[in-house]
């Protein structure tokens, strides 16, 4: 929801009502409420919303809101608007679990969902998709947000450098700094010589990117 995927945020506030049968949280109600608020959805948030009067903790949270809908004030809420520019503007159908397409289709939608574009970049990064997460970083993150890239993309960066290319001009394009390479050659010199031992860079690189791509266990 935070990165403006009111369909996958819906699906899973569904999926929390349907498996969990024994809770009587009403936590889920009020997010399908904001849900379809955000989709200007109102009859379906209205529904919501007369359930919603009746639970002791978001009575009055309903009250504000049908008073809103009702006088058509919905438009001026900083929030609401905000996640209306973050929204898919073309309706595509996929899977639940198409998280690049989900991910590509907000952030074509809306260049600026800063949000979406690190999801998806780290998504690749968690898989060890290093060619995925290049080809995306340079089509949806360099172009609007690589003037200061964190230091976990420039570690990754670095191990998708075409070795063809002059290592100076790569690392002045992606705006690395040459330390960060420095690391990076310290980081495989040690590697070479302790033969892969992960307790000899454990120390000094537990927390890069590097360190995780060489010794991180996915499960299937």
């Amino acid at each position: 929801m935070e990165c403006g995927d009111m369909a996958q945020a819906q699906h899973s506030a569904m999926l929390a009502m349907t498996f969990t049968p024994h809770q009587r949280s009403s936590r889920m109600i009020r997010k399908l409420t904001e849900i379809a608020i955000i989709n200007e959805d109102y009859a379906i948030a209205q529904k919501y919303l007369h359930m919603l009067l009746h639970t002791s903790l978001h009575r009055k949270w309903a009250k504000e809101r049908l008073e809103f809908i009702n006088s058509g004030q919905c438009n001026s809420i900083p929030y609401w608007n905000n996640k209306r520019r973050m929204l898919a503007k073309q309706d595509t159908l996929f899977s639940a679990n198409q998280w690049r397409t989900s991910l590509a289709n907000l952030i074509e939608s809306n260049p600026q969902n800063k949000m979406a574009a690190d999801y998806l970049l780290c998504f690749h990064l968690l898989n060890k998709d290093l060619k995925l997460f290049k080809k995306d970083y340079d089509r949806y993150y360099y172009p609007t947000f690589g003037l200061l890239p964190p230091r976990l993309y420039q570690e990754a960066l670095i191990v998708c450098m075409d070795e063809k290319d002059d290592p100076q001009e790569q690392l002045k394009h992606y705006r690395i700094p040459f330390q960060v390479y420095n690391d990076c050659l310290q980081y495989l010199s040690i590697y070479e010589e302790s033969q892969g031992d992960g307790h000899a860079l454990q120390k000094q690189f537990r927390k890069t990117y590097w360190f995780y791509y060489h010794y991180a266990q996915l499960k299937p």
